[in-house]
């Protein structure tokens, strides 16, 4: 028997400066007395800062950069630790085992200060040009701070065992009971004029008739704590029919824990549902991996379902602004084929292919009224393949290498859960295909290489997500989208040298 033990520890700390509004205005915060100015008019800097510092959750040198609020580093923490310890068996002729426990805790801090204009009230803001903006009024200027801290703790048992009744067949089965428990401790408050998504326009936090401001989401302070446990398990089959050629099948069982929605901008109904039930699964799945003349052609298929019970998903309002609000969203069934090919045609040439065509739906779930049953969910394209070559070649003495390949992914609906079945949603990226070429050499003591390549060859304009930007620079409705590295075709070179 053969023990094994393994812990790890890490220690992550993000301090970063973040662009709200995600457009080329300038990012500006504001000051402690523009906060003030609408409900305590004439009020002095020194004042107001006095009174935004008994406000504030987080220190005022964190929450703000020379006396400008909104403009401060943001902190990102997460300490984790585990340790697992497994007892191996030797694999004997007819089977071998594994038997284990394994503990993990995880805590995560988010300390964070947003402030600046809230332009998506009629009235707040005019632009004269597309990056510049002009206030029009003091109760546009919007503030929350929180602290939100969240530990996890994961204690399981697991085993494995594999059973080898005669040649070629292989049955495995394993099992994971766990319990996990979650501590929330979360802290948010609002400025005197409300924040950049909240409600109740018109009226400010303290209640007062405030023509611009909004009451802001709520404010909280509050511990709460949950636990639950699961056994999950696997199952599966494989047969080996020659070196070459193997079929599978397998059935598991899965879980993931209850969730909280620890967001600066956590709404009632967030707080009231949380935590968010764990989600459940059972997939099966069938498939073959074979080489074929003399194993210069390699096939590699599947075929999978899996069925979600209490799918966990973030989703913003029925038009995509507002809150993001995580939610069960009921029944999830995805199935589908996928896989790839490789072929070896001649010396030096590699062709391959992948490809996955899937079918995803949606059972019974209502979001802001609309049932979106049969609908497709967030960042799953059904459809997604690619094809890549390459020859390797030598040219007096150096290694040259030319590679081409293509990516092709179907459309794909960001953000708003409202618009799973509407096939004329904003919030659908239309499917696009982008290629790449690249042409390398390296000297023949492998010393040196250079390599000279074309990203997005065609120049293929596409988006790597769509968010609602509310309440910030950019005007009520705007929609911003994330552009990728490649969203314009771009040339380089890159030297590689060894030493």
């Amino acid at each position: 028997m053969t023990l094994t033990s393994l812990t790890a520890y890490r220690e992550f700390r993000d301090y970063a400066i973040r662009d709200r509004d995600g457009t080329n205005a300038p990012f500006t915060g504001v000051t402690a007395q523009q906060l003030y100015s609408a409900t305590v008019p004439g009020i002095s800097q020194a004042d107001a800062m006095t009174r935004l510092s008994a406000l504030l959750l987080n220190p005022i040198e964190r929450a703000s950069r020379n006396g400008v609020f909104g403009e401060s580093n943001s902190l990102e923490l997460n300490d984790t630790f585990s340790q697992e310890f497994r007892l191996t068996s030797p694999v004997y002729e007819h089977y071998d085992f594994i038997l284990g426990a394994f503990y993990y805790d995880s805590f995560v801090e988010r300390d964070l200060t947003i402030a600046g204009v809230r332009s998506n009230i009629a009235g707040n803001v005019v632009f004269p040009t597309p990056t510049t903006v002009v206030v029009a009024r003091d109760t546009a200027y919007v503030l929350a701070d929180m602290i939100t801290q969240v530990d996890t703790t994961n204690q399981a048992v697991f085993g494995n065992l594999n059973v080898r009744p005669f040649g070629g067949l292989t049955l495995t089965g394993g099992f994971r009971y766990l319990k996990e428990d979650l501590d929330w401790y979360h802290r948010k408050v609002t400025g005197p004029n409300g924040d950049h998504i909240g409600g109740g326009v018109g009226t400010n936090p303290a209640g007062q008739v405030a023509p611009g401001a909004n009451v802001g989401t709520p404010a909280f302070n509050f511990r709460r704590s949950y636990s639950d446990s699961e056994l999950i398990g696997k199952l599966s089959a494989r047969y080996e029919f020659t070196d070459d050629l193997t079929a599978y099948a397998s059935w598991a069982k899965g879980y993931k824990g209850e969730a909280v929605d620890a967001d600066m901008y956590l709404t009632q109904d967030g707080f009231n549902t949380s935590p968010v039930a764990p989600e459940t699964s059972k997939s099966w799945e069938v498939g073959f991996k074979g080489r074929f003349f003399d194993r210069r052609l390699s096939i590699n298929v599947d075929y999978y379902n899996t069925q979600f019970e209490g799918y966990q998903t973030t989703s913003a309002g029925a038009d995509g602004s507002g809150a993001p609000v995580l939610r069960s969203a009921g029944e999830l069934d995805t199935s589908g084929f996928e896989g790839d090919i490789t072929f070896y045609p001649m010396p030096g040439l590699t062709l391959s292919g992948n490809f996955l065509f899937a079918d995803n739906q949606f059972g019974d779930l209502f979001v802001s009224g609309v049932n979106v049953k049969g609908g497709m969910p967030l960042n799953a394209p059904d459809t997604k393949y690619g094809f890549s070559g390459t020859y390797n070649f030598d040219v007096a003495g150096w290694g040259m290498m030319v590679n081409g390949n293509y990516a092709w992914t179907s459309e794909t609906l960001f953000t708003n859960l409202a618009d799973a079945n509407n096939p004329n949603s904003v919030w659908l990226r239309p499917s696009y295909g982008v290629a790449n070429l690249s042409v390398a050499a390296s000297s023949p003591d492998d010393r040196y290489k250079v390599t000279v390549f074309v990203k997005n060859l065609f120049d293929e304009q596409y988006v790597a997500g769509l968010r609602r930007i509310s309440g910030s620079v950019g005007g009520a409705g705007a929609v911003a989208q994330a552009l990728p590295r490649d969203f314009h075709r771009y040339v380089g070179v890159t030297l590689t040298a060894n030493f």
